[in-house]
């Protein structure tokens, strides 16, 4: 199978701590892959490395397709509409699909017009969900998904309609990333990142 995703011997360093070395691993269509380990053994910052946020301090990356990426923060304009943000998003992606699907599916049907500014948590990270949902298929725009704590904020349903979004992209060949403390509904590896000592 043909990789989507490839990291060889990733290692990252912040200041004079080496948070992980060594790290590798190939993700194909239709494959995904968790992050686990304690708090500040670099889950967010492989993820932000991934997405081009970070340099590495080590290592090879290589990636066919583009990416679509999720961090703590929601990326929401809180002076526009709920459907004005996800109407920004899609086209600055090259997102598809019906938009106003797409908030039904993630029960924010009823307040487009709302100011996201004024959203609680949890409806913030469904919009979040809603924007995804606009990379589905085979012919995505953003194939490789990396997502940081994609849980966050969310309630027992919230969780579900994740896991059921994430299923789906799997099952249409695409590939998940995802950082988590909880884990994830899907099938998927795990990596776990463990402390490393500083670096004299």
């Amino acid at each position: 199978m043909t990789a989507l995703l490839d990291v060889t011997n990733l290692a990252c360093q912040r200041g004079t701590r080496l948070l992980f070395e060594d790290v590798s691993f190939s993700l194909g269509r239709g494959e995904a892959l968790v992050v686990t380990g304690p708090n500040g053994t670099g889950k967010s910052s492989l993820l932000r490395i991934l997405a081009g946020l970070l340099e590495e301090e080590d290592g090879e990356i290589s990636h066919d397709d583009e990416m679509l990426y999720l961090g703590h923060l929601d990326a929401l304009k809180p002076q526009m509409s709920v459907m004005e943000n996800l109407r920004f998003w899609v086209a600055l992606f090259g997102g598809t699909g019906d938009l106003h699907a797409a908030l039904e599916r993630f029960g924010l049907g009823h307040i487009p017009d709302l100011t996201a500014g004024v959203l609680s948590a949890g409806q913030r990270r469904r919009l979040t969900l809603a924007r995804f949902s606009c990379f589905l298929g085979q012919d995505s725009a953003r194939p490789i998904w990396l997502m940081d704590e994609p849980d966050s904020a969310l309630d027992d349903a919230g969780r579900v309609l994740l896991d059921e979004l994430l299923k789906e992209h799997l099952s249409l060949g695409g590939v998940v990333l995802a950082a988590t403390h909880r884990g994830l509904g899907i099938d998927a590896a795990e990596l776990r990142l463990g402390a490393r000592e500083d670096v004299s």
